[in-house]
């Protein structure tokens, strides 16, 4: 996997205080053909946030990052989908972090063996959303946390406001390691943290 360099911020404000006004009213002013918003000004609404908690199941190779972070997104999903009451099916598009090509296949096996649920169609990898692989030869796609940044502050938060996604499910992706630790041989834990992007009126 290539790391990306990047970088990503949003504010998060209530729904009825001033900032969100003002962030409402903007997206309303905007009438770029990249950037449409809704004519009504809506945003998306962070309406669940699922905690992960830190997965170590032995993986020592920093080159298969995906196959170490992998299990750990299907436990944060997994946590998640038991706490909301709600399926894979709920969403229009749910995302990992940086899990790259290889660790997205691994996540849907994951799922299936481990945690029970399907991710079909409605499944991508910010990691492989990220570079075109027509185009670019970045073999297993793109690594680091500015994968998620940048695809989910940008063209997914775009498409929320064009009105392509309602709800959306971005379950980002980490591990716990160094350049020290890799060297001394040390396991790489991971985590996940989810969050859930919705379209509310």
């Amino acid at each position: 996997q290539w790391t990306v360099t990047g970088a990503g911020a949003a504010l998060v404000a209530a729904p009825d205080g001033p900032a969100a006004r003002k962030a409402s009213e903007q997206a309303a002013r905007k009438t770029s053909e990249q950037t449409t918003a809704p004519k009504d000004g809506a945003l998306p609404h962070i309406t669940y946030v699922t905690i992960g908690k830190v997965n170590d199941l032995g993986i020592k190779d920093p080159l298969n990052m995906g196959a170490a972070m992998a299990p750990g997104a299907v436990d944060t999903l997994t946590s998640h989908f038991a706490d909301t009451g709600r399926g894979p099916e709920f969403y229009d598009l749910i995302v990992t972090g940086d899990l790259g090509r290889f660790g997205h296949q691994l996540a849907v096996r994951l799922a299936a063996e481990r945690g029970g649920f399907t991710l079909s169609d409605n499944y991508q990898d910010c990691g492989v959303m990220i570079y075109d692989f027509d185009k670019q030869d970045v073999h297993s796609g793109g690594s680091g946390c500015a994968c998620s940044a940048l695809v989910t502050y940008g063209h997914l938060y775009h498409r929320m406001l064009r009105g392509d996604l309602k709800r959306l499910l971005l379950c980002a992706t980490g591990s716990l390691h160094s350049p020290t630790s890799v060297q001394q041989g040390n396991n790489i834990p991971v985590i996940a943290h989810a969050v859930s992007f919705e379209m509310t009126p």
